[in-house]
């Protein structure tokens, strides 16, 4: 819908505001229709409007973390958790982001 790809040009531009890197998109697909170029954004600070917000659209964000306890801080951070997918090769951590994720699904090492 062409509401969504205004959405999605505003998250960017937070984004970018934010000191945000655009890795992949960023932008509207072209002037007709309603599509927006999948994107990636990496380096954006916790309270960035795409960290608190679900986009409804194809942008996702990239964070690294130092430790597992960063992780289920930031993540639980937010206000709504629907789901969360966790790709590790530790049972501890596995079952740490399990039992500790404050979202409806857990999902673990898969899609």
């Amino acid at each position: 819908h062409e509401r969504r790809v205004h959405q999605m040009e505003a998250i960017v531009a937070d984004a970018k505001n934010q000191g945000g890197r655009i890795e992949l998109g960023g932008t509207r697909r072209n002037d007709t229709g309603s599509f927006f170029n999948p994107t990636v954004i990496s380096g954006l600070p916790d309270d960035a409007d795409l960290m608190m917000h679900e986009p409804f659209g194809p942008i996702a964000s990239m964070m690294s973390f130092g430790t597992a306890e960063e992780v289920l801080r930031r993540a639980n951070n937010i206000p709504y958790g629907l789901s969360s997918y966790i790709f590790t090769g530790s049972s501890k951590i596995a079952w740490q982001m399990q039992t500790r994720l404050e979202v409806g699904i857990v999902n673990i090492n898969h899609w």
